[in-house]
């Protein structure tokens, strides 16, 4: 109870309009003290519930588009898949040049990760880079005498 009265002694003090409602009683500041906090919380939830809302949605939508692209690629590649039946390769022939063309790959990347180069580049000069020589300037002490 001590901390409502000091709260309204605050607001008395430093507000003209509870000032004016401090005749009232402390009472009233206390009620008005409780339905502005109760109405700030309902806004709140209200607010947190919105949000809520539209990411369930806007979750579900994505979701919705991704499952109907999947489906597209799949009806796409079946079709594609039908028609490459005709192909007069044999699969194990074909399975022989995805292996080849696998090792090659991987074979050329393991080859240029290990290239290291190391060069030395000369620094043109600029009169912008020997203006920082001219602002590094000694710090002169000046000595007092008799200290």
């Amino acid at each position: 109870m001590f901390k409502y009265k000091l709260t309204a002694a605050c607001l008395a003090i430093t507000t003209p309009l509870f000032s004016a409602m401090a005749g009232k009683g402390s009472g009233f500041i206390l009620k008005i003290t409780i339905s502005g906090f109760l109405i700030v919380m309902v806004a709140l939830t209200v607010v947190y519930l919105f949000v809520m809302l539209i990411n369930t949605v806007l979750k579900m939508a994505f979701e919705y588009q991704h499952k109907r692209e999947e489906r597209r690629k799949l009806e796409k590649e079946v079709g594609e898949s039908a028609e490459g039946k005709g192909s007069k390769i044999p699969d194990d022939t074909a399975t022989a040049i995805m292996m080849a063309v696998y090792l090659f790959r991987r074979q050329s990347l393991e080859e240029e990760k290990a290239k290291l180069t190391f060069e030395r580049w000369a620094k043109p000069y600029s009169p912008w880079s020997s203006k920082i020589y001219g602002l590094r300037q000694p710090i002169v002490t000046i000595k007092r005498a008799g200290k």
